[in-house]
């Protein structure tokens, strides 16, 4: 899923986690720039739901100092 400069709030780039066999928990932390804390600003890790064809706002997202986690259970 490529994101592009056409979409408002979106900022970075997209990732694609592969894994060989069975993965049932999934953990993403990345780290911020210290500025954005400064602003009015909520970070959000989303996923791209295929058979919704839209991107989905991970559950249980937890933001410590300038790194944000999401965990997921894989279905």
């Amino acid at each position: 899923f490529d994101l592009n400069d056409s979409l408002p709030g979106f900022l970075g780039h997209a990732y694609e986690v592969r894994v060989e066999g069975e993965l049932q928990d999934l953990t993403v932390s990345f780290e911020l720039k210290n500025n954005l804390n400064r602003l009015n600003f909520k970070p959000t890790i989303y996923y791209y739901d295929e058979e919704a064809q839209a991107l989905k706002e991970v559950e249980n997202q937890v933001i410590e100092g300038n790194v944000i986690t999401g965990k997921s259970r894989v279905v």
